[in-house]
């Protein structure tokens, strides 16, 4: 009996042993999704305030529009489902008030499976013509009742929430070996929007782009593309400030608001920052994360 009990001991002890690297492996396998993290999502149908379409609590088709990377691992993969539903809508009314309509995304799914809690969402709000009804109703009271625009998602907007607590992604097996992105390493041109400087504007009329990157400075800046789609006629930049030095430059360029945002959709936006033509054209994306 003794003999048998060291031998169920001496097997426990061995297993436990062997056990560990396995153990060690499978915890390397795993990458954290802090809380917080950004999920674009995009929407898979049109939305309205209009009378007699969309509804309150009416589940919507969306998917991830680009894959959520922590350390170079895919955690949550583009085109899973979002579930999400239309949280709020205000129809437009009479005197000109404008409808409005916000849709809540609540949770997707993580590349091993688990349900990944989702914040935050999108609010539309249509324009409002009450100062037109107003005046025109000063004239002949009947014309106050003139409405407001509803509020209209349309099919393909983009807009993002964020994951809430900390989760544990198990990594599939051809995800052990993290993806390694080499853009950095093949060119160092960069471009950003300067959000915090339009905050306190009332009407802000340009956005502020820093440019960096290494090697001798552009002399020209040029937006080409927006959305995927290639402008007929570049927008240029204006290149207020340059700092280079010897090995990089950062450069500060401004571009009108309308010109831009006249190529925008609803939701958020991407373009991108270019400079040389053909071959010669380095380029790179800006995600605007702004809802328009």
């Amino acid at each position: 009996m003794l003999h048998k009990s060291l031998a169920i001991i001496a097997l426990s002890v061995f297993l436990y042993l062997c056990g560990t690297p396995f153990q060690e492996a499978a915890a390397a396998n795993t990458e954290t999704l802090p809380q917080g993290t950004r999920v674009y999502v995009v929407l898979g149908e049109r939305v309205s305030s209009k009378r007699g379409e969309s509804e309150v609590g009416q589940p919507l088709r969306c998917q991830v529009w680009r894959d959520v990377v922590v350390d170079g691992a895919v955690v949550v993969k583009a085109g899973s489902p979002v579930m999400a539903s239309i949280a709020t809508i205000r129809r437009s009314n009479i005197v000109g008030t404008g409808g409005n309509i916000s849709i809540a995304a609540f949770e997707t799914t993580a590349v091993d499976g688990q349900t990944v809690q989702l914040n935050g969402g999108y609010m539309k709000q249509g324009e409002s013509r009450i100062g037109t009804s107003i005046i025109l109703g000063a004239i002949a009271w009947p014309l106050i009742f003139i409405p407001g625009h509803a509020a209209e998602c349309p099919e393909g907007m983009v807009f993002d929430a964020s994951t809430g607590l900390n989760m544990n992604v198990k990594l599939p097996s051809s995800s052990i070996a993290p993806t390694i992105d080499l853009s950095g390493a093949l060119s160092s041109f960069s471009a950003e929007v300067l959000l915090n400087n339009l905050q306190g504007e009332k009407k802000p009329e340009v956005f502020q782009i820093r440019v960096k990157g290494d090697g001798s400075p552009p002399q020209q800046l040029v937006i080409d593309s927006v959305n995927g789609r290639a402008l007929t006629e570049p927008l240029p930049l204006e290149i207020k400030n340059m700092e280079p030095t010897s090995e990089a430059y950062t450069i500060l360029a401004e571009i009108p608001i309308k010109a831009l945002a006249k190529h925008f959709q609803k939701g958020i936006n991407r373009f991108e920052v270019s400079y040389g033509e053909g071959d010669n054209r380095i380029a790179t994306e800006v995600v605007l994360n702004i809802q328009m």
